[in-house]
């Protein structure tokens, strides 16, 4: 007999809830006869080994038996920020982590999450029912998925980069700048299926959300796939620069960071911590009352957010040479990217 057991993860930061069935003939042997008391019989691994590692050491357990169950993330997202208070992340905080903790989850065997809400109505922020006469602001998670559909549509399965700790440049003399403080790099890329387009999504994610210093992310991916598929030396298939196309969220181009920041010119903030939330949470009445009139520049910001274009070169420079290639992405965290590098179309 198979069983689903849940259980969850919390911080001040983000939540995860983690699903998995169980044999219970297999549990027995451990000791367990329901799914409660395998959870209380394994309690000591929820803080031994880290989230999606958990998945797969019950896995080892008995392979022939566990070995075939997906890993997958039930209601996958933030829970609550730094000052305990519910928040979806909805902004490019948020993005830049859904991003860097995907490909955590991918790389430790996770198959599929699910998420929770992704988007607020402009119109009634508040306590409103989905319909499709109300326009949408999406939450950055949201964005990341339509980001990832839209550059990985024809590519192979990706994989996850090799990347370069992300340094933070040189700060002129008596700049303000903030430390980033603890960064993390991550990309993941994949080739399309006619090894013309490189495709890949990178994220520039650090712990203090009002960093100002930028940084410097170098993601690397080779060109064997192109000499495979072409006959072609991996060396004469990638040489020299080119240019990148597609989507970018920083805090300037997302409409939630952008909310909070009019927000609190016009003293319409719920709360005086500089958070970004949904609409009901992060705007108190007066904003709320203002939201609609506003509504058409922030859904502006948003369809410039999803709409394709040539990043400038830089921000993202891809560099060429003996089969393999460079990227290198300067920018202030949070950041995300997802482009697409034409192969074919040298800049230089």
């Amino acid at each position: 007999m198979l069983v689903m057991c849940c259980w969850g993860q919390g911080s001040v930061a983000t939540s995860a809830c983690c699903c998995v069935q169980y044999d219970l003939a297999v549990l027995a042997t451990q000791g367990c006869s329901t799914c409660v008391e395998c959870v209380l019989l394994l309690g000591w691994l929820l803080n031994a080994v880290p989230w999606a590692a958990r998945l797969q050491y019950l896995q080892h357990l008995n392979a022939s038996k566990l070995g075939t169950v997906p890993l997958q993330f039930m209601e996958y997202g933030t829970l609550t920020n730094a000052y305990t208070r519910v928040s979806a992340e909805p902004g490019a905080f948020g993005g830049a982590w859904t991003v860097a903790s995907s490909i955590q989850a991918a790389a430790n065997g996770v198959s599929r999450v699910f998420h929770w809400k992704l988007f607020d109505n402009v119109d009634t922020p508040v306590n409103s029912t989905p319909n499709s006469t109300q326009r949408r602001l999406y939450y950055s998670n949201a964005f990341v998925a339509a980001a990832a559909r839209k550059v990985f549509a024809d590519a192979d399965h990706a994989q996850i980069l090799q990347t370069e700790s992300a340094e933070t440049l040189a700060k002129p003399t008596g700049s303000t700048m903030r430390s980033p403080g603890n960064l993390s790099a991550s990309a993941m890329g994949a080739w399309s299926q006619d090894a013309t387009i490189f495709s890949l999504m990178a994220s520039v994610f650090a712990t203090h959300k009002n960093a100002s210093a930028q940084t410097v992310s170098k993601f690397r991916f080779s060109c064997g796939t192109v000499a495979e598929r072409t006959g072609r030396a991996a060396a004469d298939a990638c040489e020299g620069s080119y240019g990148a196309t597609g989507l970018y969220l920083t805090r300037e181009r997302s409409p939630y960071d952008v909310i909070l920041q009019e927000a609190q010119q016009n003293n319409w903030t719920r709360f005086n911590d500089g958070e970004v939330y949904s609409l009901g949470g992060m705007l108190n009445s007066a904003g709320q009352a203002a939201l609609p009139q506003r509504a058409a520049r922030y859904l502006g910001l948003q369809r410039d957010l999803f709409t394709p274009s040539q990043l400038p070169t830089d921000v993202v420079h891809v560099e060429c040479s003996a089969g393999n290639c460079e990227l290198s992405l300067t920018a202030t965290p949070p950041t995300v990217i997802a482009v697409r590098i034409d192969v074919t179309r040298r800049t230089q």
